[in-house]
């Protein structure tokens, strides 16, 4: 059976979900397919044949992708949210903190992607120390450096995994509304109209979600 799913949501099916599912039902295989984005439409998802889905959308768009979804006959449902951080390199004096504010924040430079130089929260920062065009290179960039990073702590887990003791992510003590929360969601065909299986595989996902709810 197949899940599509966005990139974040691949790691936590290899690492999780995929041995658990080995295990119980040997023979079965689930394939990851990556997502298009699915916040401006499920064509995509239908057309896939995957059985289900999974995704990320900022708060404020999360009743216009349910409603999209149930425009397509699709069951959309909360997974959990969690709120951007900022990684830095663990030498960098603001990484004993536990949550960084306004102030803080305003000291540090912030490495942004080449895809989004100019992210929504950048005027918390004193401005932009460079573009890089992956994920990656942010966190080669900050551990090596003075300068930040912004991820949510389920897209990063397995880079805080490989950099272990070099660095930290650490809460924004800010306005709710300056840094908006990302909402995970899972996708897929009302209950009843999923095989066996692919229920089971279901009830997986939904038994370990990776994002605080």
């Amino acid at each position: 059976m197949g899940v599509q799913c966005t990139p974040g949501a691949e790691d936590y099916l290899s690492e999780i979900i995929v041995p658990e599912l080995s295990a119980a039902y040997p023979g079965v295989e689930l394939l990851i397919h990556p997502s298009a984005d699915m916040r401006q439409g499920f064509e995509s998802f239908v057309k896939s044949g995957c059985a289900l889905g999974m995704g990320a959308c900022l708060g404020p768009d999360w009743d216009a992708v349910r409603a999209q979804a149930a425009d397509a006959g699709l069951v959309c449902e909360f997974f959990g949210s969690e709120r951007p951080q900022v990684l830095l390199s663990a030498r960098n004096p603001l990484a004993a903190e536990s949550a960084l504010g306004p102030e803080q924040l305003a000291r540090l430079k912030l490495v942004c992607y080449s895809s989004n130089p100019t992210p929504r929260y950048l005027s918390l920062f004193q401005g932009a120390a460079g573009r890089v065009p992956n994920k990656e290179s942010v966190v080669r960039l900050v551990a090596s450096s003075d300068c930040a990073g912004v991820f949510t702590p389920s897209g990063v887990r397995r880079e805080l995994a490989e950099y272990r003791g070099r660095v930290r992510l650490l809460p924004m003590d800010v306005r709710d509304d300056a840094v908006q929360s990302v909402v995970h969601y899972l996708i897929h065909a009302p209950d009843g109209a999923l095989r066996r299986t692919e229920l089971c595989v279901l009830e997986l996902v939904r038994r370990y979600p990776y994002a605080e709810a």
